[in-house]
This record gives C-alpha cells, structure tokens and sequence, in this order.
C-alpha cells in the first residue's frame, strides 16, 4: 500500500506554521483564504453581492469588470466597501 502524500505546512516570516491557504487581510482583519485567488472568488467565498460593493487591493481599487481576472496574493491587504443607497 503506497502511503498519502503529507500536506507541507507553511511558515511565515516569524517561524510561525499556518494552516492550508494564504494570509490576506480584509477590512483590517487576518485570515486565511484557501479559496479560488481572485477577487471575484473571494467575495462569492464571503457570501457577498459583487455587484453591491467596491472593492480595493492593497490601495488600488479593482473595476468590476476586472474582478475574475485580478489575482489575490499572500499578504495582499483587501478593503470591501458596501454600497448604500439613500438620503
């Protein structure tokens, strides 16, 4: 019987071991994203309207119609802003 490969664990720069996925910080909080790396992939992943907020990766807001393609990365800092009508 041929034995299962071992997940690697990762280490960040402190020497600390992290679960599977990658550290982004979204809306000021740390968390692990083990989800499909774009933008559009990680609002579906936190149950949000794509269409009811801007969102902004490290400083530089992303169009909507770029969403599918803008790739997020290890350590990327994400600012969600939702969108609300009214007077």
């Amino acid at each position: 019987m041929q034995a299962l490969p071992r997940k690697r664990k990762k280490v960040d720069k402190r020497g600390r071991v992290k679960e599977n996925g990658m550290e982004i910080t979204v809306n000021g909080q740390k968390r692990l994203y083990d989800g499909p790396g774009t933008v559009q992939g990680l609002l579906a992943f936190l149950g949000i309207h794509p269409g009811t907020v801007v969102v902004e990766v490290n400083r530089r807001i992303v169009p909507q119609n770029q969403r599918e393609n803008e790739m997020i990365g290890e350590g990327d800092t994400i600012e969600i802003v939702r969108l609300v009508r009214g007077g």
